[in-house]
């Protein structure tokens, strides 16, 4: 009985999946872009080589991940992929682990760069003693750690069902969604809030104090701490929603399309800090900047070629 009404299961393609298609293809493209010239202008450029960027570049390179895993996401926009995520397990599973796993090393490293920079700004000579690529290595490799940890859980502890619904409301239990997703990023959140909190104080009070002498060094560093400051509340604002939302669900039943617009804002976040270094930030802009101008420098090159071949 049960596999006749599962062979009756239609799939179809509406209009909101059209849509929803358009949204992550540009995100995709915009995600994937943006993060990729922040690592290589970490990389290619001195004056961003620093272990404070090395934090930064684990950011860009986790929000990289997400976006090129949306291709995978987009898959349920699809009917045949819909019905492959809903009748194979290790698809559909597989899915919410790379999802997850790529967002929590994101999150992680949104609270390293609070603490990083609390440390650096209430601390300096410790700071000092402690910064280090050895260390910033380390860091790395704990938050790759947590991020594996929790965003695997799924493999083991789900409620997928042959023939269901491969959404993660459906597929993940309450229990996992509540302790598992909400409460580890509400802390996050706060610990964030707490460290850029101690950074707005300790720069207040070093901006009254400071003598003149010092007085172009703490207005460089405010700078960088109003980017940083920035970043963090994109994050909000990103992830908020859905997590308002997951939160609601998880005692209460929530239409689908409440968290199917939530989710995209919050993958969003992945590609706004590359806009917020491109506006805020001098040398990123500098780096981006060279390296669209040697893009246009090759194209006009190989324009230029194929006639002085010629002559």
């Amino acid at each position: 009985m049960n596999s006749t009404c599962d062979s009756c299961k239609t799939y179809t393609f509406e209009i909101t999946n059209i849509i929803f298609v358009v949204v992550y293809t540009f995100l995709f493209i915009f995600i994937c872009g943006g993060n990729l010239m922040t690592i290589i202008a970490i990389w290619k450029t001195d004056a961003l080589r620093s272990v404070s960027n090395c934090y930064v570049a684990l950011l860009a390179f986790s929000d990289f991940i997400a976006g090129l895993l949306l291709p995978y996401q987009m898959l349920f926009e699809f009917p045949e992929g819909r019905r492959l995520l809903d009748t194979v397990m290790e698809l559909c599973l597989w899915r919410n682990v790379t999802f997850f796993v790529s967002v929590n090393l994101s999150i992680c490293s949104i609270v390293v760069i609070a603490f990083d920079r609390a440390v650096f700004i209430g601390r300096p000579f410790l700071y000092q003693r402690i910064a280090t690529y050895n260390q910033a290595a380390i860091v790395t490799c704990i938050c790759l750690a947590i991020a594996v940890i929790d965003g695997t859980v799924c493999l083991y502890d789900n409620r997928w069902v042959p023939n269901g619904e491969c959404r993660a409301e459906l597929v993940l239990s309450k229990e996992f969604r509540l302790y598992g997703q909400i409460v580890p990023v509400m802390i996050c959140f706060v610990l964030g809030g707490s460290c850029y909190g101690y950074i707005f104080y300790v720069a207040k009070q070093q901006q009254k104090s400071l003598q003149k002498a010092h007085h172009q060094t703490i207005i460089n560093d405010l700078k960088i701490i109003k980017v940083l400051f920035l970043v963090y509340g994109i994050f909000l604002m990103c992830w908020l929603p859905v997590v308002i939302c997951v939160t609601i669900s998880i005692p209460s039943d929530l239409p689908y399309i409440a968290l199917d617009i939530t989710l995209p804002i919050a993958i969003l976040n992945s590609g706004m800090n590359f806009m917020v270094y491109a506006v805020k930030n001098k040398d990123f802009r500098k780096a981006f900047k060279g390296m669209l101008c040697y893009c246009c420098k090759r194209n006009e090159i190989t324009k230029i070629a194929p006639i002085n071949s010629k002559v």
